[in-house]
């Protein structure tokens, strides 16, 4: 209720409201009620994306996922955002990259993403996702009589014959047992 010949009106809960206007001028009262006329949409909430991952020279990453967000009006548009400076600066929009979830393709440097979503006038701002790239040393693979070895960098390793994976072979030594390619 206000006296304001031009009020200011704050609805701090969701819902649909009614407006009722009532004049008075030198001629008397009037007053006029309009049905469904204020609707107040819920927050956006539940947007979060993918924990923090790491990957190393020419990864492809994996498909970066958010959560269905909660309120607004129910229908939802994405935008997904990357920056390669830092987690506060540097964004831009991905053009193409209007879904829930996100898929970036091959990882060659550090990148930050977050998500944005709009339902409605409502929008909401998702945390910041890091991807940290590493570039691995190089293996040395030392062959003392037929035993192969490399460093324990504190890495999992996989060895392989001829360009397949050897089963069970994930030490830091494998006992090679035909020539070939290891």
């Amino acid at each position: 209720t206000s006296t304001l010949q031009n009020p200011v009106v704050v609805y701090n809960a969701p819902g649909t409201y009614n407006v009722t206007l009532d004049a008075t001028n030198g001629f008397g009262t009037g007053v006029t009620t309009i049905t469904a006329m204020i609707t107040v949409l819920p927050e956006i909430t539940n947007n979060s994306i993918t924990d923090d991952q790491l990957y190393c020279v020419t990864s492809v990453s994996d498909t970066l996922q958010g959560t269905f967000p909660i309120g607004g009006s129910g229908v939802y548009t994405y935008q997904w955002s990357r920056s390669y400076t830092s987690a506060t600066t540097g964004f831009v929009e991905l053009g193409i990259a209007t879904n829930q979830d996100y898929f970036h393709g091959t990882i060659n440097q550090d990148i930050w993403f977050y998500r944005e979503i709009s339902s409605t006038n409502c929008k909401d701002t998702s945390n910041v996702l890091f991807i940290d790239f590493v570039t691995l040393p190089p293996v040395v693979i030392t062959n003392t009589g037929g035993t192969l070895t490399v460093p324990d960098l504190g890495y999992s390793y996989q060895w392989y014959f001829g360009g397949s994976p050897i089963g069970g072979a994930t030490d830091t030594f494998y006992v090679a047992t035909a020539s070939g390619s290891y």
